[in-house]
């Protein structure tokens, strides 16, 4: 498969996913200041309830900066809802015109995937720059060049594996 035609699939899936911009960052901010306000509120009684500074040597901001990284990350990880596209395309009998065109299934479904996550990647520099600022890091966790690299590539391979071994997953009826 040429480079041109990932990118084309690529653009077109981002087109697709950001659509419907009023719906796309209502249903963003919602999810995530829900996701936030249970990890916030839950790890602040804990704190209280327990009358102590540190927790398994967390601090309180520690554990909510940890959270808010797992939540973002999660994201990217996992990307959009693309679970099941062999099962879906086989039932619907969208397998045909791969069957059909010289286009490999798998790179341009993964392309899809990718077009689907930029969004998240958007939402990952964006809620993170916002709570880098809010809160600021915690004490001891400053990242540097390499670090940042390191993590990009992390988060890189996490998504590729996670995609591989959801691709062939079953669709619930």
């Amino acid at each position: 498969m040429s480079l041109r035609l990932f990118l084309h699939v690529w653009s077109i899936e981002t087109r697709s996913a950001l659509s419907y911009r009023v719906d796309f960052w209502l249903n963003v901010v919602v999810e995530f200041a829900a996701q936030f306000a249970i990890v916030y509120f839950l790890w602040q009684y804990m704190f209280e309830n327990q009358g102590a500074e540190l927790i398994q040597g967390y601090t309180f901001h520690g554990v909510v900066i940890y959270y808010l990284s797992v939540i973002l990350l999660g994201k990217l990880v996992r990307g959009k809802g693309f679970d099941a596209a062999v099962s879906a395309d086989i039932y619907e009998g969208g397998l045909n015109r791969y069957l059909i065109f010289p286009a490999p299934y798998f790179p341009i479904k993964y392309a899809q995937h990718l077009g689907m996550m930029l969004p998240s990647l958007v939402q990952f520099v964006l809620f993170g720059a916002i709570t880098v600022a809010a809160v600021g890091f915690p004490a001891g966790a400053t990242p540097t060049p390499a670090s940042i690299g390191m993590a990009a590539v992390a988060v890189a391979v996490a998504n590729l594996l996670h995609f591989t071994l959801s691709f062939p997953a079953p669709r619930e009826l």
